[in-house]
């Protein structure tokens, strides 16, 4: 028998032991229960993951409505500002495999950046505080409003992301 006639017995036999193995060890799990194990565990990880998310969005939304109420922390230019730039950045990792983990990181890099244009604003507004204070008090609070709400979009979007990137890391894993 020649060498290469032996290197493909032996990558052949290599294979179908594989197989066989796999075979096996897949009986095996079926058989001892621990395939209903596997399953089990994923289910009560799911449900636990769900939970967590339930309870951290009750606490931000108790919060919300304890200091008076959605109507003041709802600014639909901060929002699109976060959520694009989170968007953008995700598609930015180049590969849908780690889009999730890059929106989220985009999500609170975009919310700093809102949280400085607002302070530039701010600053803007507050050059002009020697003119009669009513409007130009309205305009710097609003814009302090607006620039704080940027960060809160952006640590609520990587929040958000971070549950989302560990049950992707636990498919991976399962895969």
């Amino acid at each position: 028998m020649s060498l290469i006639q032996r290197l493909i017995g032996s990558i052949i036999y290599a294979s179908l032991t594989d197989e066989v193995d796999g075979y096996l060890n897949i009986t095996h799990k079926a058989c001892t229960g621990q395939f209903l194990q596997t399953k089990r565990d994923s289910i009560m990880n799911s449900i636990i993951k769900f939970v967590g998310i339930i309870v951290a969005i009750g606490l931000l939304f108790g919060a919300v409505v304890a200091n008076g109420g959605l109507a003041k922390y709802l600014h639909i230019n901060s929002a699109i500002f976060v959520i694009g730039g989170a968007f953008a950045c995700g598609l930015m990792a180049g590969n849908l495999d780690r889009f999730i983990e890059r929106a989220g990181d985009g999500a609170v890099c975009f919310g700093w950046m809102g949280t400085a244009i607002g302070l530039i604003a701010i600053m803007d507004s507050y050059s002009k505080l020697s003119e009669p204070m009513s409007e130009t008090t309205n305009e710097f609070m609003v814009a302090l409003s607006i620039a704080i709400t940027t960060v809160l979009y952006g640590y609520i979007v990587k929040m958000l992301s971070l549950a989302f990137l560990a049950q992707q890391q636990d498919e991976d894993v399962d895969a």
